[in-house]
């Protein structure tokens, strides 16, 4: 059997994991198990969940493996076929299986969530109408009822997506902003917070700050430019002129008798560069910090208790 269109949206395992499913298999049948704990779940004539399962099994039935068995049996199936809402159900049990048990990072779901809207019309459908429930209720400036759970738009779609609403207005943010780097989280080799970042600062400055050049020698009388780091504000990272009054082997003395290392002695288009680049590595530790705070906003807080006071 081929897989069903929404599975094939899920990540493929990589070969340790199949491998390691293999070997897993096969040991459950030498030991009079059954290999699979799982049922294979088809929808549609197709494989919903379980690409990978079936596909070792027919490895091991290839293979003669644990004396024919996997030759003489076929997997466990299930098959679903609800009656209405297909498309969606079966979104819903491939997510269950294939999110949970494969532990898929939080921003990873979202972005493959939002790749199976795009391509499956009831999944849209179902989004489309929690936007538009929500949008009338707010137009209407009807309150959501007393005890109702819903949430806004992003929560609502987050709990069909298996993660917290912060993360989908996320992952929703860098689909628009990266698509590229959106289809990277989408398959795990990168994670939207570093992403959103990366496409910040290559909107905001340039791809790379041209490296310094080498050391040039200034002579007394010559003016030259240091860069202060930068602290708390953008003020705090000022470029400061000098002239020379001597020169000695690794230094430069000022005409007000500062001793600064020829190293941090830049011409003024240097130390323009050199404050350009210490402010963007500043804003990329900030917007870090950010994303990290509105990471922890949506996620349920620790509760932790107060240690008991013994009696005076």
């Amino acid at each position: 059997m081929d897989a069903h269109p929404i599975a094939a949206i899920f990540p493929r395992m990589t070969d340790d994991e199949q491998a390691a499913l293999k070997t897993d298999m096969l040991r459950r049948a030498e030991n009079g198990l059954d290999p699979l704990e799982h049922p294979i779940l088809v929808y549609q004539d197709l494989i919903l969940d379980g690409r990978h399962r079936w596909a070792v099994w027919k490895e091991l039935s290839a293979e003669g493996a644990c004396g024919g068995f996997f030759a003489r049996n076929r997997p466990p199936l299930e098959r679903f076929s609800p009656s209405k809402h297909g498309t969606l159900l079966a979104w819903m049990r491939a997510k269950s299986a294939n999110m949970v048990h494969r532990h898929i990072p939080a921003d990873q779901k979202a972005a493959i969530f939002l790749k199976a809207v795009e391509e499956f019309p009831e999944l849209k459908a179902a989004v489309e109408e929690i936007k538009t429930e929500n949008a009338d209720r707010k137009k209407s400036g009807k309150p959501l009822d007393a005890g109702d759970q819903r949430g806004n738009t992003a929560k609502q779609i987050g709990k069909l997506a298996g993660v917290s609403g912060t993360t989908v207005k996320q992952v929703k943010r860098l689909k628009v902003v990266a698509p590229d780097q959106f289809e990277e989280v989408s398959r795990g080799t990168t994670t939207a917070k570093k992403a959103l970042v990366e496409a910040a600062q290559s909107k905001r400055f340039p791809s790379a700050i041209p490296a310094k050049s080498a050391p040039k020698q200034f002579k007394p009388g010559d003016t030259f430019y240091t860069v202060s780091p930068i602290g708390l504000s953008a003020k705090d990272c000022i470029v400061r002129q000098h002239t020379v009054a001597a020169v000695e082997a690794v230094v430069y003395v000022t005409d007000e008798n500062q001793r600064i290392l020829k190293t941090q002695a830049f011409t003024l288009e240097e130390a323009k560069q050199e404050r350009k680049a210490a402010l963007a590595k500043r804003i990329q530790a900030l917007e870090e910090e950010i994303a990290a705070l509105k990471d922890a906003m949506g996620r349920e807080p620790e509760i932790a208790s107060m240690p008991k006071q013994s009696a005076s």
